[in-house]
């Protein structure tokens, strides 16, 4: 019965962010820390919907967005929220914040709970109207909302098609 919730968040995400309402897409290869102790470094790869701004103030750009991320371990998160970006020439910084559903892969990646939070910051350059490349760094825990909230950091390089 999990499984089918976390299936259905997953679509519902997809659902809301895709590609009848979004702007661009993305993939971003990195690697994620997990805090707690034992834990290894894993390779991880995520993948984003965001959807065009619902709002535009000069230079910010306010908009949802949906992500997935898979890791090295097994395991998964889904979530959606708000994706804000500052425009520059060429250059862009964005921030997010989306609560999501995990799924644990293996006991040494637990993060507490299956609602955790993604808090995510990135500064990109726009190569062409519409590709784009960004350095980003995430972290994602429970908010202490569990008892237990080690928590996870990653690093990546997102690779963006704009639609």
């Amino acid at each position: 019965m999990g499984n089918m919730r976390h299936l259905a968040f997953v679509l519902l995400c997809t659902a809301l962010t895709g590609p009848a309402h979004a702007a661009e897409w993305s993939l971003t290869p990195g690697v994620e820390n997990f805090s707690a102790v034992g834990a290894p470094t894993k390779p991880a790869l995520s993948f984003e919907l965001q959807a065009s701004p619902l709002r535009r103030s000069g230079r910010w750009r306010f908009g949802l967005g949906g992500a997935v991320s898979w890791d090295g371990a097994g395991d998964l998160w889904a979530g959606a929220g708000l994706v804000v970006r500052y425009e520059m020439k060429g250059w862009y910084v964005e921030v997010s914040g989306m609560p999501g559903v995990y799924h644990v892969g293996s006991d040494a990646t637990d993060l507490g709970g299956p609602l955790e939070f993604r808090s995510l910051l990135g500064i990109g350059y726009r190569l062409t109207p519409t590709n784009a490349v960004m350095l980003e760094i995430h972290h994602r825990s429970s908010a202490d909302i569990y008892s237990y909230n080690p928590g996870v950091n990653g690093v990546g390089l997102r690779f963006t098609q704009r639609f």
